[in-house]
């Protein structure tokens, strides 16, 4: 995977897995998906367009017993990212990091084009899921974002 998001979640409570493609279908994608786990409580769900063999995948860390030492081993790189930064939301994002209960990946395959529907389904896909944990979405080399698609801070190149 090529380009990816990663979703910040500070809820513990995971949305089910239909609720996330109720949202890619209200938001005009048409699709199939595949769910790895429960509905409650999944590991992974890829959503692809009819008949593709890729698709946007979404992976969920922070499920299961060993959950919590799995995003405190996730979270501890970007952490340190944050190392003498300043800026007027570096600590509101630094706080949620530190509280994030989940992680969601969100990728997308290697020969995507920027411009590709696949792309804003994983936007879509990043901004629900934010909205629905209490968190926010990083996307590489741009920044931190919030759920209403607010940039709070920038990555530094």
């Amino acid at each position: 995977m090529a380009y990816w998001i990663r979703v910040f979640g500070t809820k513990r409570t995971c949305p089910h897995a239909s609720d996330l493609l109720d949202t890619c279908l209200r938001h005009g994608f048409e699709l199939e998906s595949e769910v790895l786990g429960e509905d409650v409580d999944w590991e992974q769900v890829t959503f692809r367009v009819p008949g593709a063999r890729e698709g946007v995948m979404v992976e969920r860390v922070g499920g299961g017993p060993e959950g919590d030492a799995e995003v405190r081993e996730e979270v501890r790189p970007v952490i340190a990212t944050f190392e003498g930064r300043t800026g007027e939301h570096v600590d509101e994002v630094l706080d949620t990091i530190r509280k994030t209960k989940q992680l969601f990946i969100i990728g997308v395959p290697l020969i995507t084009p920027a411009k590709s529907p696949l792309r804003r389904l994983a936007q879509t896909l990043a901004t629900y899921l934010a909205r629905e944990t209490r968190g926010l979405y990083q996307v590489p080399d741009q920044g931190f974002y919030s759920p209403d698609n607010e940039l709070l801070v920038p990555d530094t190149l």
